[in-house]
């Protein structure tokens, strides 16, 4: 399994990058996992978008899905599909409902996302199985829903999605191979940030917790010190932690 990062930004990227996004791919299954603001700039340096066989969102906030748009629009008239089939559109429970609210002002027909994905909503409960790799979803804390992921194939990859610390992070990132988790709350502030990110330290210290091999962090606002995030999670975990790069490619 290979885990290709196309975006690391938090709400806003900074100068040059992109919000969440990352490639989970085998030699039969190419996964889009997240589709946030600019992520398609670096999805296309790997694939063709026809060429991508599912996306997986874990939550309906902006900087994890609004590259849907444009991507719809490539699919519609930017691109000869040559008749290859829609990627798979798997939204969490109530996600087909934001994109219609999202997209109603300008909207040119009642199918604007179907007319280029196939769009479904997972189960939470069920596993989703996608050309042999395994999806779980696990609900974590934040403030709309939000689904922590682990894919399970040769080995286990988790990821954090957005969320504060919560007992089933633990569980999502338990003997992992590589955790990607999304450390949201890196500025030094007095700021209550409990509800709905990591600060490093919590993100290093749910690592070590859950028994997860390797770390790469992500999410992390621009303006924040990201030597300081890296020494303030390794401080915490005492293994390898690394911050995630787009166009950086990680075996798993």
């Amino acid at each position: 399994m290979r885990v290709t990062i196309l975006g690391t930004g938090a709400a806003c990227p900074g100068a040059g990058e992109a919000c969440s996004g990352f490639l989970v791919e085998t030699d039969r299954a190419t996964v889009l996992v997240e589709c946030g603001t600019g992520v398609l700039n670096y999805l296309q340096k790997y694939h063709e978008l026809t060429a991508i066989s599912d996306i997986v969102i874990s939550h309906m906030h902006a900087d994890h899905f609004l590259d849907l748009i444009p991507y719809r629009y490539a699919l519609c008239y930017g691109i000869e599909s040559n008749n290859m089939p829609r990627p798979r559109l798997h939204l969490p429970p109530g996600g087909i409902d934001v994109l219609r609210q999202v997209t109603l002002p300008f909207s040119e027909t009642d199918n604007f996302f179907e007319d280029a994905f196939r769009v479904s909503e997972y189960n939470p409960g069920e596993p989703l199985e996608l050309d042999g790799l395994k999806f779980q979803f696990t609900p974590v804390y934040h403030y709309i829903p939000s689904f922590g992921i682990t894919v399970t194939g040769s080995k286990k990859l988790s990821y954090s999605s957005d969320s504060g610390p919560c007992p089933e992070l633990i569980e999502i990132a338990r003997d992992a191979e590589l955790f990607i988790c999304n450390t949201g709350a890196c500025l030094e502030s007095k700021k209550d940030v409990s509800w709905g990110h990591l600060t490093p330290e919590q993100s290093g210290r749910i690592a070590r917790e859950a028994g997860a091999r390797h770390v790469l962090l992500t999410h992390i606002w621009s303006t924040c010190s990201r030597a300081s995030c890296l020494e303030r999670a390794a401080r915490e975990f005492g293994g390898w932690v690394e911050l995630a790069e787009s166009c950086h490619t990680y075996e798993v």
